[in-house]
């Protein structure tokens, strides 16, 4: 798990979660490249933890990940209850219909399709801020 620690408030900060390390890292670089504060990990089992202890404002999460899928992270995160107001977007390539589909049933704010085009992927994540 790599992270980088979010310290500055005014700073649009991002968590990625994915089970790739070459996509965390691509993505990583991309978006700090574009001013965005940048935290990372592979682990869908510590989310809920880094959005309480961390507050991102959004968090950019993979669908497919072994152990527990981005759909039902977000399921159980917002099972909890008084939650931070961090917008959780699913972040795949799937399709556009099945990514609806899922945003719909786990209540995620959203979905963003991987294209590796980052210019795209940053003015995407700027519609949820």
């Amino acid at each position: 798990m790599g992270q980088a620690i979010m310290h500055n408030e005014a700073m649009k900060n991002v968590l990625i979660v994915d089970d790739s390390p070459i996509v965390l890292d691509a993505t990583r670089m991309a978006l700090e490249e574009r001013g965005y504060g940048v935290m990372t990990t592979s682990s869908p089992m510590e989310v809920p933890t880094l959005i309480r202890r961390h507050r991102p404002n959004l968090v950019l999460l993979d669908v497919s990940m072994p152990v527990l899928s981005g759909d039902r992270v977000v399921r159980v995160f917002r099972s909890f209850g008084n939650v931070p107001e961090t917008k959780i977007v699913l972040f795949s390539d799937r399709s556009v219909g099945e990514l609806g589909r899922l945003v719909s049933v786990c209540a995620a704010d959203g979905f963003i399709q991987k294209t590796g085009d980052f210019d795209e992927l940053a003015r995407r994540i700027d519609e949820y801020f």
